[in-house]
């Protein structure tokens, strides 16, 4: 039950954080996103790890540092990159998907075998997600542009790949183990991504240190981007991967329900019952664990 609980607060702060950085788009790249990502994720993730205990071992360090990259890399970094390209709406849409990719990958990987029951509520969990998140005006347009699909599909692919290695990982080497090594292999990461885009670390901090007001939302997205990613890791111990993503998905439907609560947005039918679906598949869930 643990995990369930850590699972349904991850998404609730990834719900958040998505909110945060549709806005902060339109004030800085990716990268810079990205890089204020993983200096939060040193502040967040590595005095939690050192307070619960670490214990690397020189033989299992390497296996550390290669899963942690591959996730900061295809997790991280490609997901901030995907949505930042096209509208919003379509590229989260397709991201959500991937909890139909850990199914896959796990299943392989982790040799995780559902119950008919799990499968079906983790189904249901999943289509009640992207049906809640499909957006009311769906830009052809948008569609005609090979990054719009492109990008999206191959982070919602990644992120498949990477939770089932993550979870692999984390099974055998230990989670605060892996959270500690992410969050220091995060910045390295981030210093390529911000060359690869031709930014500068240095005016990345001349910019927040005298427009930290106007670049709040890059700042709040980061934070709640990096709890809400490392209770996934958590919930990732104590659950199947294809059960704690399913769950962890239905951020793109709390980002709706937010949206009602505090900008007024109206739910339709198809959204409520989108929401009934992954509601019902979640609780569903948790009897099953």
């Amino acid at each position: 039950m643990l995990g369930i609980v850590l699972a349904i607060y991850s998404s609730f702060f990834w719900a958040i954080s998505q909110l945060a950085y549709k806005k902060s788009f339109k004030e800085l790249e990716a990268s810079q996103d990205y890089f204020i990502n993983a200096l939060f994720g040193v502040l967040i993730w590595v005095p939690i790890a050192l307070y619960f205990g670490i214990d690397i071992q020189l033989s299992t360090l390497p296996r550390l540092i290669f899963f942690a990259l591959f996730a900061a890399i295809v997790s991280e970094a490609l997901v901030i990159f995907a949505l930042s390209k096209g509208q919003l709406s379509i590229t989260s849409l397709i991201i959500q998907s991937y909890p139909m990719y850990i199914m896959i990958f796990s299943k392989f990987i982790n040799s995780e075998n559902l119950t008919k029951t799990q499968f079906l509520y983790i189904g249901l969990t999943i289509v009640g997600t992207l049906i809640t998140f499909l957006p009311s005006k769906f830009s052809f347009n948008e569609l005609k542009k090979s990054g719009a699909i492109f990008w999206p599909l191959l982070a919602a692919v990644g992120i498949g790949l990477s939770d089932s290695l993550s979870k692999n990982t984390i099974d055998n080497l230990g989670v605060y183990n892996f959270l500690f090594v992410l969050a220091l292999v995060q910045v390295p990461v981030g210093l390529a991504f911000l060359k690869i885009e031709k930014q500068s670390v240095k005016s990345l901090f001349s910019t927040l240190k005298t427009e930290t007001q106007t670049y709040k939302n890059g700042i709040l997205g980061s934070v709640f981007n990096i709890i809400g990613t490392g209770l996934l890791f958590l919930s990732l111990d104590e659950l199947l991967a294809s059960v704690s993503s399913a769950i962890t998905a239905t951020s793109g439907a709390i980002v709706i329900l937010l949206s009602v609560i505090f900008f007024d947005e109206k739910l339709n039918f198809r959204v409520l019952f989108g929401m009934f679906a992954l509601v019902l598949g979640v609780f569903g869930l948790s009897t099953t664990i």
